[in-house]
C-alpha cells in the first residue's frame, strides 16, 4: 500500500479528541494487560475475569481509570485508592512452619460472594481475607507484601480507559496475539519506523501482514488522521472509495519515486523486495523484518547480487525488562527472547552501482610479453 502524507486534519473543538464518544474504539488497561473494543451503550463487556458496561466512560477523558462496581457499573476513581494497611510488626522472620493444605483461610467461597453481593469493594475484601488468615501474621514481610498483591489482583477491579496508539496497540498484540503480528515486538517496530526514515509529507511504500499495526504506525509518523468511528452511510460506499485509493496508490507508484519501502511479512520477503524496490527512487531507505534469519540471508544475497543497493546491514533487536523493587532489581523473568531481523539498505541508481561495484573488484595486472613468451617456450 502506498502512503503519503500529512493530510486534512479536521479541526476538532471543545477537546472531543480526548473524549470518548459512542462509536469510538477504545483500549481497556488493567495491570499489564490490554483488550480493544467499541464503545457501545448496553454492551456487556469480560475482561480478565470480570464483567461490566461501558456507558459512564461516555464522556470522559481519555486515561481515566474505572473501578467495577455492583452490577458492573464503572465509576471514576476520585482520588488515589489507599493501601490495604498491615501490621509489619507482626511479620514472621522465615515461613518454613507455614503449611499449605489450603485450610488457613477461615472465608469460604460462599462468603465471600456473600461480601460482594453486599457492595463490598475490593480493598475492604482484601482487608477480611487478611484478617481472617490463619497463617498472615506469620508470613514473612516479603511473602505479607506478595500475597496482597496477588489478593488485589483478583479482587480489585480497575479499568483504564486509553486512546489507541501505535505503542499500545503494538504492546497489545504481542502481549495477547503475536502470532497475528508475525512477532514483531514494540521495539522492533520503533527501529524500523526509524531506519526507514518516515516522516510528514514522505511516501513510503508499505508491505506487512501484520494486521495493520506496520501500515498504522507508518500512517501516525506520516500524520494522516485515523478516524476511529465509520457511520452506516460510510459503509455503503466503502468499497467505492476503496477503489479509487487503490487506483490512486497505483498512479502514484508509476511515478517510481517512493521515498521509502518497509516489509514486514509472514510471506518469503526476497521475490516482494524485489518486486517493489523498484519503484523506490535512489538515495532512499528500505528495511525489512523477518522473524527469522535465513529469509533475510537470501535477500541479502539476492540484493549483493543484482546491485543497486549499498549499506546493506542485516541486525538482530534485543531487549530486556528490569523489575526495580527495594533490595530485588532483577530482570523479568517473562521477558521476552527474541524481537525478530531486520535487514536494511539504501537505493542507488543502477548505473552507478554496477560501476562502483566494477571498480570495487582488484584489477588483474597482465603479464609483460615477453615474461609470457618464455614461459610458454619452457613448457613446450
Amino acid at each position: 500500500m502506498m502512503m503519503s502524507g500529512p493530510g486534512e486534519l479536521p479541526a476538532v473543538g471543545n477537546g472531543a479528541q480526548y473524549t470518548v464518544s459512542e462509536g469510538d474504539h477504545v483500549v481497556l488497561k488493567r495491570e499489564e494487560v490490554f483488550k480493544a473494543v467499541q464503545v457501545q451503550s448496553g454492551r456487556k463487556i469480560t475482561f480478565e475475569k470480570q464483567w461490566f458496561y461501558l456507558d459512564n466512560v461516555i464522556g470522559q477523558q481519555y486515561g481515566t481509570t474505572f473501578e467495577v462496581s455492583t452490577g458492573g457499573v464503572l465509576q471514576p476513581l476520585k482520588a488515589k485508592t489507599e493501601e490495604v494497611a498491615k501490621e509489619t510488626n507482626e511479620a514472621g522472620i522465615d515461613n518454613r512452619n507455614i503449611i499449605d493444605d489450603g485450610k488457613s483461610q477461615k472465608l469460604s467461597r460462599d462468603d465471600i460472594e456473600a461480601l460482594k453481593g453486599q457492595g463490598l469493594k475490593g480493598q475492604d475484601i482484601v482487608q477480611h481475607l487478611i484478617e481472617n488468615s490463619t497463617t498472615f501474621r506469620d508470613k514473612t514481610g516479603f511473602a505479607q507484601e506478595k500475597y496482597i498483591k496477588k489478593k488485589k489482583k483478583k479482587y480489585e477491579a480497575f479499568i483504564t480507559i486509553l486512546k489507541p496508539t501505535t505503542r499500545i496497540m503494538a504492546m497489545m498484540y504481542h502481549s495477547r496475539e503475536p502470532g497475528k503480528i508475525c512477532y514483531l515486538r514494540y521495539d522492533t517496530l520503533a527501529q524500523m519506523l526509524t531506519l526507514g526514515n518516515i516522516h510528514a509529507g514522505s511516501k513510503v511504500i508499505v508491505a506487512e501482514t501484520c494486521a495493520g499495526l506496520v501500515l498504522g504506525a507508518v500512517m501516525e509518523r506520516l500524520g494522516v488522521l485515523l478516524c476511529s468511528r465509520v457511520q452506516v452511510e460510510e459503509r455503503k460506499s466503502k468499497q467505492e472509495d476503496r477503489m479509487k485509493k487503490l487506483q490512486a496508490a497505483a498512479a502514484v507508484l508509476q511515478g517510481r519515486n517512493a521515498d521509502g519501502l518497509i516489509i514486514a511479512s509472514r510471506l518469503y520477503p526476497s521475490p516482494l523486495l524485489l518486486c517493489l524496490l523498484e519503484f523506490v527512487a535512489p538515495s532512499r531507505p528500505f528495511v525489512i523484518y523477518c522473524q527469522y534469519k535465513e529469509p533475510l540471508l537470501v535477500c541479502y544475497s539476492n540484493l549483493r547480487e543484482r546491485g543497486g543497493v549499498v549499506n546493506l546491514r542485516l541486525s538482530e533487536t534485543w531487549l530486556r525488562g528490569y523489575q526495580v523493587l527495594p533490595n530485588r532489581t532483577h530482570p523479568k523473568l517473562t521477558m521476552s527472547g527474541g524481537g525478530g531481523y531486520v535487514l536494511t539498505g539504501i537505493t542507488v541508481a543502477m548505473n552507478k552501482a554496477k560501476s562502483i561495484a566494477n571498480n570495487s573488484k582488484p584489477q588483474r595486472l597482465e603479464e609483460p610479453a615477453a615474461k609470457r613468451q618464455k614461459v610458454e617456450e619452457s613448457k613446450s
